[in-house]
């Protein structure tokens, strides 16, 4: 007889393969004097749900610890949740808190667990990791949608409005999302992927199995450049020089086999694309791109020094600064330019106030402290915590882990997997 049990473990890892699928329905749209914003509901949102009512029928909150972790959490939630008060836009601020509160939800979730396996988590990502690479290189090679939007795959193209892209002097490369809604995001989840690859990678002794994780590896890490996210290529470079060098008295010669990987990964990518990503990097700050986020970061310190404590509330950033006329003022006045500010942490300070940012800071440096000795010890939490603190870093420069599903949904999974103690 298929059990409650056996129902909720194929439930979560259903749940863990449909992160990268971005499978949704539009239910409603947001108008605004200056665009519109669709309301989805995704497919992973009705699996949560179901998370949610089997998590209250076992009586999930009773394996709750009420540490200091868990009390700066739930005072980031409530915060958020009072900001909605100042907000505008409240449906706007709704829907944003919702997508929040879930994330929320899958925080206590996973750290309070009693029967995950976190290896068979780490390869249930992994087949999405494999699904995406296959479908970046595709996108790579016809520089376009590939046609399965069913898998939540957005349209573009070199001449369709809203791609993201570059030019390389007369030629137009078009930057892949895999089935994300934007390539940023998809790099951020091709770092989560490079780093659970490594883990199997140094651990894995037979050798055909070790193959296949290098070759993956490869691909994986080949793909990421592939992406020209600056953001991406600088946090995997960084997040898995702190894996070596923290596993390199347990893994010294496979960590050489790592290094050699990434020697053949540049050797590909300079050979085919040398100059582009070279360019890439050299003229970072002369770019558009880099000057709009300055200004919209200029926008976020002028938002939080007029709404220090509780913001202007959540999800409300983009509508009050147009309001406010404070992107006008930046002779920001095409509507495709009104964008929230691209630091996470700003970001939060401004929608939730100082006292947000403050309870959302202590909330992870506590959840650090208390696993900080198994960093050392444990290789699945070394492997989270070089994981977190990828997003982490992505998070300066982005702000799709505050107001985009996807990016929400990463976020919080790899902080309730953090906290957990597998048995």
């Amino acid at each position: 007889m298929f059990s409650r049990r056996r129902l909720e473990e194929s439930l979560v890892y259903i749940f863990f393969l449909l992160i990268p699928f971005g499978i949704k329905k539009v239910v409603a749209i947001f108008v605004y004097p200056w665009g519109s914003k669709p309301i989805f509901l995704h497919m992973i949102d009705i699996v949560i749900v179901a998370l949610f009512v089997m998590w209250c029928m076992r009586k999930g909150w009773r394996d709750i610890v009420f540490s200091l972790t868990t009390k700066s959490v739930i005072l980031f939630a409530g915060i958020s949740i009072v900001s909605l008060g100042f907000a505008f836009h409240r449906g706007l601020g709704a829907y944003t808190l919702l997508h929040f509160l879930l994330g929320i939800f899958l925080y206590f979730y996973f750290s309070t667990h009693s029967f995950l396996r976190l290896e068979i988590a780490f390869h249930t990502i992994l087949v999405g990791v494999a699904l995406q690479t296959v479908v970046g290189f595709l996108q790579f090679k016809a520089q376009k949608s590939v046609g399965i939007s069913y898998l939540g795959e957005i349209v573009f193209g070199p001449s369709i409005h809203g791609t993201a892209n570059f030019y390389f002097g007369a030629e137009k490369l078009v930057r892949v999302p895999g089935t994300f809604l934007h390539v940023n995001i998809f790099g951020a989840f091709l770092c989560m992927g490079s780093l659970l690859i490594l883990y199997f990678l140094l651990r894995e002794k037979k050798v055909l199995p070790a193959i296949g994780f290098s070759l993956f590896y490869y691909a994986t890490n080949l793909l990421l450049l592939l992406t020209f996210s600056r953001s991406s290529i600088t946090t995997i470079i960084t997040c898995t020089l702190i894996y070596c060098l923290v596993s390199y008295k347990t893994y010294r010669l496979t960590i050489l086999r790592v290094l050699a990987i990434w020697f053949f990964v540049f050797l590909t990518v300079w050979g085919m694309f040398g100059n582009v990503l070279k360019a890439r990097f050299e003229n970072s700050f002369n770019e558009l791109s880099y000057k709009h986020r300055v200004i919209y970061n200029e926008i976020g310190v002028q938002v939080v020094r007029q709404h220090p404590l509780l913001g202007v509330g959540i999800g409300n950033f983009t509508d009050h600064a147009f309001r406010e006329k404070l992107y006008q003022a930046r002779e920001l006045t095409l509507s495709f330019l009104y964008q929230p500010i691209h630091n996470l942490y700003l970001l939060i300070a401004a929608e939730t106030g100082l006292l947000g940012f403050l309870a959302f800071l202590g909330f992870l440096v506590f959840l650090f402290w208390a696993r900080m000795q198994e960093v050392f010890i444990n290789e699945r939490v070394l492997t989270l915590s070089c994981i977190l603190i990828g997003f982490l870093i992505l998070g300066l420069a982005d702000h799709y882990f505050w107001d985009l599903e996807q990016g929400v949904i990463m976020l919080w999974t790899v902080l309730g997997l953090i906290g957990y103690k597998e048995n």
